[in-house]
């Protein structure tokens, strides 16, 4: 099976992309792509992630999660999607990096999803435009502070990218620009 990861970034989305998807269920199932309610996984992936970082991997964090998503045996292919699979709005900043916990988490989700393919697709923003965005969503009140120091010139999503490529060079990855999906859709 192969296991379509759409990972955000915060504030590119708003689960229009999911919405779609999930609209489109008649189409997608006789081709064997399942794509379950969000509310089934979004927060017992974020609990498995966590127990994983903290202490081991449990055997069946996959079967859990297939079973929670209800996804049928025969499904070629699962989608997942979650702006916070990187971290909080919170995270998504620290020592002059998008999600730096990005690589790690995204390798946790390998784990889970060994005996599968997984795939990454992530929607960019231009942070001019990210950062005053993230902050309702933080415990911040200025993008100085949400920053903690950095100099916002220095944040590169090429970076991001570029880590979880060095992490996980077998895991396709599809990136877009936010400011494009208008034209992506279209």
């Amino acid at each position: 099976m192969q296991v379509v990861i759409h990972a955000g970034a915060h504030m590119t989305d708003e689960d229009r992309l999911i919405a779609c998807l999930r609209d489109n269920t008649a189409t997608l199932a006789p081709r064997r792509t399942h794509v379950p309610d969000p509310e089934s996984y979004r927060r017992l992936l974020r609990d498995v992630m966590h127990t994983a970082q903290k202490t081991a991997l449990h055997e069946d964090a996959r079967d859990n999660v297939l079973a929670a998503t209800g996804t049928p045996e025969d499904t070629e292919r699962l989608v997942l999607d979650n702006h916070g699979f990187f971290g909080t709005p919170k995270m998504s900043i620290g020592g002059a990096r998008f999600y730096p916990a990005a690589d790690m988490r995204l390798s946790l989700l390998d784990r889970i999803f060994a005996p599968d393919g997984i795939e990454l697709f992530f929607g960019l923003r231009n942070p001019a435009t990210l950062l005053p965005a993230l902050l309702p969503d933080t415990p911040f009140s200025t993008v100085t502070e949400l920053l903690r120091g950095d100099d916002p010139t220095h944040l590169r999503w090429s970076e991001t990218i570029a880590r979880i490529r060095a992490a996980l060079p077998d895991i396709p990855v599809t990136v877009w620009c936010n400011e494009d999906t208008p034209l992506i859709w279209a």
